[in-house]
């Protein structure tokens, strides 16, 4: 494949989309309405759902040199700029670095692996959230600083008005009435 300067080799990548770019944009090709750029990220994007790339091994793409070739041309979006504008960077860039590994292209094909890498996938984003969340409190349990203001209340308080009363029962439902015609 010729490259810009007319040597035979890599492909480039695309340029940043126009509006992120600090000089006068070249008119980009599209490709049904998208950009090159728009294109490639959302295949990326794709690579990180473990199912599609059991689609893509059923398809017999990933005995294809020329897609092995382009899998690994796509390298590029492990770097800057084009890293950031990966949504879920963490497993799309996992999968594009085991498809450059010809065991995990022959393997991708079993469901169980599969399965094993969506529970994988799915453990740590249950992990990320639960470090990224403040943890819950627990019915009942206080803070320190509740507890403060709770001991200097009951300073205050008269002491000789006694034990609260025990709180009233539930009412029992009414029945329904039947109204005849």
């Amino acid at each position: 494949m010729a490259s810009a300067s007319g040597t035979t080799g890599a492909m480039a990548p695309p340029p940043l989309p126009v509006h992120l770019r600090q000089e006068q944009p070249n008119e980009q090709p599209t490709y049904t309405g998208f950009t090159r750029f728009e294109l490639e990220l959302e295949f990326v994007q794709a690579l990180g759902n473990p199912s599609y790339l059991n689609h893509l091994a059923a398809r017999k793409l990933l005995n294809n040199p020329a897609f092995i070739a382009y899998l690994d041309y796509l390298q590029y979006w492990t770097r800057p700029p084009y890293l950031k504008y990966l949504s879920y960077p963490g497993p799309a860039l996992k999968h594009l670095q085991l498809l450059q590994l010809e065991k995990f292209r022959q393997d991708i094909i079993s469901p169980h692996l599969v399965q094993a890498l969506t529970a994988e996938g799915m453990k740590t984003a249950v992990e990320y959230h639960l470090k990224k969340e403040p943890p819950l409190k627990k019915p009942g349990s206080k803070d320190k600083k509740d507890a403060v203001a709770k001991n200097d209340d009951s300073s205050k308080k008269d002491t000789a008005s006694g034990p609260r009363p025990p709180p009233k029962p539930a009412r029992k439902p009414r029945k329904p009435e039947i109204r005849g015609g």
